[in-house]
């Protein structure tokens, strides 16, 4: 984030959207594969196997 910040003011985006983006963004990635940490972490919790 402190990279794409200034990068974002430089541009005229507004920082809160720049963060939802940013967020939605992250979040996507860790739900989805080829690393999906979420998949793994609700795995762990609830003692079930990952899907093949």
């Amino acid at each position: 984030v402190p990279l794409i910040a200034p990068l974002g003011v430089y541009f005229g985006i507004d920082p809160v959207h720049l963060a939802i983006i940013f967020i939605a963004n992250l979040e996507l990635g860790f739900l989805t594969p080829p690393v999906g940490m979420n998949l793994f972490l609700a795995a762990y919790r609830f003692d079930e196997d990952m899907p093949k």
